[in-house]
């Protein structure tokens, strides 16, 4: 009578009764945000099991650290070395599957959220171009005179000395952006605004409150919050606040720059339109590359809407395209210094070359 149960992992053990191959098969999903330990006693309900995750997304804080998990180990008269591959430590329960001899894996190319656009950014950097647009387009609920895709607004930073990750000048400009579409075009979609940092968020969070009537903010399920909490969640339209500029901290640079699947999930949450408010010089310094190559694709993008041609010439579109299949992401027409370079390359250990 009951074919399909659903269950978070943390509830499953007061939800489903520990009974060893209780259901034919077990799905678990965002496998990147659950640990070895809770997957274990799921897997022992079920005779086959199909592991769903995605490694260019965040994945879980493990709540032991390496010492400990060595020190499990060996209490367990298990050799750290050989068992490497089931380390609570550092790796999610997709890890560890992808680990496992001889299973079978299959990548799941069709992405059913985003515009085209979107879509193209987040598998030209991330999936090695790999998706493929599914979207239905009649779905896509766009703002007034804004097309679907990435939109960049520049927002130059105020002069202001503050040390706890907060940027005022694109939350007021977020804010103002957001009364004119839900108060003046009373837009019809449903908004998420998303920041790094939680700083960020909670200053958003105040300012909007203060500024749009709630009935307004809930009619369009405003949810802001961090990157790492909007991971599994998607809106219309989203608001992106980068919040770096050349006067943040080291360690707020730090902090977006050691993982470049926070740009990923952050833009990948949009339906119709990922809309970033940010210092577009700061971004296009690639002080953090993968904020850099979000500047330029958004701001390409919309050349390329204009009617500007990519290309100079046939022999540049051909250069591309055999760059692209050798493994490489060239950025054609790429703007340093008032000036267009045939093609950008930037390299793992910060090397940048010119093509010409």
């Amino acid at each position: 009578s009951r074919p399909l149960w659903l269950s978070s992992v943390q509830a499953a053990s007061n939800r489903i009764p520990l009974i060893p191959r209780l259901f034919d098969v077990l799905v678990i999903d965002e496998a990147t945000q659950c640990d070895l330990a809770s997957a274990i006693p799921l897997m022992f309900r079920a005779k086959k099991v199909v592991i769903v995750g995605d490694a260019k997304q965040l994945k879980f804080i493990p709540n032991i650290g390496k010492a400990q998990d060595l020190n499990f180990m060996r209490l367990n008269k298990l050799e750290p070395k050989r068992v490497a591959r089931f380390s609570q430590s550092s790796l999610s329960l997709f890890d560890a599957a992808l680990r496992v001899p001889n299973a079978q894996k299959t990548l799941l190319r069709s992405q059913y959220r985003s515009a085209p656009e979107i879509v193209d950014y987040i598998s030209s950097q991330f999936y090695g171009g790999a998706l493929k647009v599914a979207v239905d387009h009649n779905s896509l609920k766009c703002p007034t005179n804004q097309k679907p895709g990435i939109a960049w607004t520049d927002v130059k930073p105020n002069l202001e000395l503050r040390n706890d990750h907060v940027n005022t000048a694109e939350i007021n400009a977020i804010v103002a952006h957001l009364k004119t579409l839900l108060i003046d075009q009373n837009y019809k979609g449903s908004v998420g605004f998303v920041s790094p940092f939680r700083a960020q968020v909670l200053e958003f969070e105040s300012k909007v409150s203060r500024s749009i009537p709630s009935e307004l903010l809930a009619k369009a399920k405003l949810k802001a919050g961090t990157v790492d909490s909007f991971q599994g969640d998607e809106r219309d339209l989203v608001l992106f606040s980068p919040t770096l500029t050349n006067s943040s901290t080291s360690s707020a640079v730090n902090f977006v720059r050691k993982d470049f699947r926070r740009l990923n999930v952050a833009i990948s949450r949009a339906k119709s339109v990922a809309h970033v408010f940010g210092d577009l010089d700061y971004a296009k310094s690639n002080a953090v590359r993968s904020l850099g190559k979000l500047a330029e694709f958004a701001t390409r993008s919309r050349n390329r809407v204009k009617g500007e041609n990519v290309f100079d010439s046939e022999w540049e579109r051909q250069v591309y395209y055999a760059l692209k299949k050798r493994g490489l992401d060239p950025i054609p027409q790429y703007e340093v210094a008032g000036r267009r370079l045939d093609f950008a390359l930037f390299g793992l250990s910060d090397t940048k070359i010119d093509v010409e």
